[in-house]
């Protein structure tokens, strides 16, 4: 008697057991609400730049709720822009979500992201990646966000054209990002009739950049070309002022900062010229308007990483919607995503090609008394 009860007991953990496992199978299955992942610097050196993404995406989920419609959750991880954190960041959320898109910051990530994704089957849409080696055809990379090679083309012209400079010196980070931006604005300029007296990098995260202002005076060019991320930036531009290079500055998307950081440069970042990858977003336009209320803050042209996130996610989710509802994985989306009519966004078209790339619009800015003004108006 003792021996059958024991055994009923146990035949009865084995059935709840059992039941617990598909239930949790049908909810899982039977849940309209997707989950897209998210690997952005929240902490670190560019969290500034990590919470502007964070925000273009959690504005886009709430204009979809608004609308009435079902919006994806997110979920967050710190990647603090290093690829080896940013692995780690992925795989702890693939261990507890299934998500059919992971959204990400930054070349070095991206780059360290892309075999793992592929061989996940994961779609990672990078909203700050431009090197040019993350260009690959018909997998499961995307991206909202120039490359450095268009970028580099419109800086180039803009360098000869509007700053009549027939000579330059780049400078720029020792990572992806800087190295890839620099060679292709070193090849565009050239091609246009530039020429190049010196070309030197910058460690990330060095404070100290006195050596490379003093190489960059010596060559006498008739303006910088600077592909920097912001604390090496910002401490090259303000020790180009105390050691006497009185030359103009054309920095890269990257070194956007807030007006807060801008103003710290004082009179070192005057006259500073920048290039961003959307075209001018009117400030009162809704979207910029929205912005203001939810985060008690003037939107600027540095928030067009805001305006990238935020086209991202809404692409995303629309393409996501074109796949039936039993299917609505990775490789559904990665179809959808390359086939569907060009999106229209806050920041121009999102129209992806065969190989997850976008073909942005360009406008540029200078910093006129410590904040942003478009540069021809």
């Amino acid at each position: 008697m003792k021996g059958k009860f024991i055994m009923n007991k146990i035949l009865l953990y084995i059935l709840s057991a059992i039941l617990l496992i598909n239930s949790s199978s049908i909810s899982l299955a039977d849940s309209d609400q997707t989950t897209f992942a998210v690997v952005i610097p929240l902490s670190g050196k560019i969290a500034e730049a990590g919470e502007w993404i964070k925000r273009g995406l959690e504005m886009a989920k709430e204009e979809l709720e608004e609308q009435g419609k079902s919006a994806p959750n997110l979920i967050f991880e710190d990647s603090q822009a290093e690829p080896s954190k940013a692995i780690s960041a992925y795989r702890k959320l693939k261990s507890t979500s299934n998500f059919p898109v992971v959204f990400t910051f930054g070349s070095g990530v991206a780059l360290a992201l892309s075999p793992i994704v592929n061989k996940d089957k994961i779609i990672q849409m990078g909203v700050a990646t431009s090197t040019e080696d993350y260009t690959s055809p018909n997998d499961y990379t995307f991206r909202n966000f120039a490359r450095a090679s268009q970028e580099a083309k419109y800086m180039a012209k803009l360098t000869l054209d509007h700053f009549k400079a027939k000579k330059v010196a780049i400078v720029h980070s020792q990572n992806d990002y800087g190295t890839s931006t620099a060679d292709y604005f070193e090849k565009a300029y050239k091609k246009i009739g530039g020429e190049v007296l010196l070309k030197t990098d910058l460690e990330p995260g060095v404070t100290d950049t006195k050596v490379q202002v003093l190489f960059a005076r010596k060559a006498k060019p008739d303006l910088i070309f600077l592909a920097a991320y912001p604390v090496e930036g910002y401490a090259f531009v303000k020790q180009a002022e105390q050691l006497g290079l009185k030359k103009p500055i054309i920095a890269s998307a990257a070194l956007f900062g807030s007006d807060k950081s801008m103003s710290s440069l004082g009179s070192a970042g005057e006259g500073m010229t920048f290039a961003a990858a959307m075209p001018v977003i009117n400030p009162n336009s809704k979207f910029a308007k929205k912005f203001e209320i939810l985060f008690d803050e003037k939107f600027g042209p540095q928030h067009f990483f805001v305006a990238r996130a935020y086209d991202a996610f809404l692409a995303t989710a629309s393409a996501l919607e074109m796949c039936p509802k039993e299917n609505r994985d990775a490789t559904c989306l990665k179809e959808k995503l390359v086939s569907m009519p060009k999106f229209q966004g806050i920041g121009g078209e999102v129209d992806f090609d065969e190989n997850g790339d976008v073909n942005p619009v360009f406008s540029a800015y200078q910093i006129k008394s410590g904040t942003y003004a478009s540069l021809n108006g």
